[in-house]
């Protein structure tokens, strides 16, 4: 009992002296062009005055000319179509979409086939930030 006990807390003391690594993730995304051109872009809402215009909603299928920046561009356009000086609530993310397709075969032969589309999907509310 007493090899069980000591051996015991011999691991304890083992197990508390291991070392450990923090796991750090960070990113920065960067809004400062848009802003040097006097336009609000948050992820976050605006706690200011302002006017909902409305909501800015859309699905791109990613290619190698696709980016997160270019959406953020045209999202940006849109809204300044419609009168807006600002952007919150800003949400681009990635995502898989899968799907059987129909397949005809050489010999009329019909089969299925999964296939996989990568799109971007992004949304925002466009605001008009009062400034006086």
């Amino acid at each position: 009992m007493k090899k069980v006990v000591l051996g015991l807390i011999f691991a304890s003391f083992l197990l508390s002296c291991s070392v450990s690594e923090n796991v750090v993730s960070s990113s920065f995304e960067d809004y400062s062009d848009y802003s040097s051109d006097n336009f609000f872009v948050s992820p976050y809402g605006y706690y200011g005055d302002y006017k909902a215009l409305g909501v800015v909603n859309f699905d791109v299928i990613k290619d190698e000319n696709s980016s997160k920046e270019e959406l953020m561009k045209l999202a940006i356009e849109m809204a300044k179509e419609k009168g807006a000086n600002g952007l919150m609530n800003c949400n681009c993310k990635e995502s898989v979409a899968s799907e059987y397709k129909k397949v005809v075969h050489p010999h009329a032969h019909m089969s299925k086939k999964m296939v996989y589309t990568e799109t971007y999907t992004f949304s925002g509310l466009a605001i008009k930030i009062d400034h006086n």
